[in-house]
């Protein structure tokens, strides 16, 4: 029994020194951590290099992961459409492009690519005529383009 009332003892000198000493806060300051879109560029920058060594797998799941931390995020639609097509899951192809269209706002260049990666999808799936609306509506887009530029 008196070596259970020196543990409490003990732990109740120890808590007492502990809120009694002051806490420097910068010299006790955990690391600064990374904000959402730098994590997002580390993880998009991560997925595509694992699409270039060829492990779409590991690919999809970094850009996953960062639409779950940025899911308005067009670009990583985008480039999520892109690697499903590479892995020839033309159907999931589609949507992503399409969703990435939605969020695209005034990016016509991406909307351009969106529309070709679409295209080209649907092509493959053997729906000539739907690949060839897509193909125009990146045309469309890519006119607009250029007679902003003049």
């Amino acid at each position: 029994m008196n070596a259970h009332r020196y543990l409490h003892l003990v732990l109740a000198l120890l808590a007492l020194l502990l809120t009694a000493c002051p806490v420097d806060r910068y010299t006790v300051r955990p690391q600064t951590s990374m904000s959402d879109k730098q994590v997002v560029q580390a993880l998009a920058d991560a997925a595509g290099q694992e699409k270039q060594a060829g492990r779409f797998d590991n690919a999809a799941g970094l850009y996953e992961r960062a639409l779950r931390i940025e899911p308005g995020n067009a670009v990583l639609w985008t480039e999520l459409a892109d690697l499903r097509y590479d892995q020839e899951q033309f159907r999931q192809v589609l949507a992503l492009a399409a969703k990435s269209n939605t969020l695209a706002g005034d990016k016509q260049a991406l909307k351009i690519r969106n529309w070709r990666l679409m295209g080209d999808a649907r092509k493959e799936l053997g729906e000539d005529q739907a690949a060839k609306v897509a193909y125009e509506r990146a045309k469309a887009l890519e006119n607009i383009e250029t007679r902003r530029w003049f």
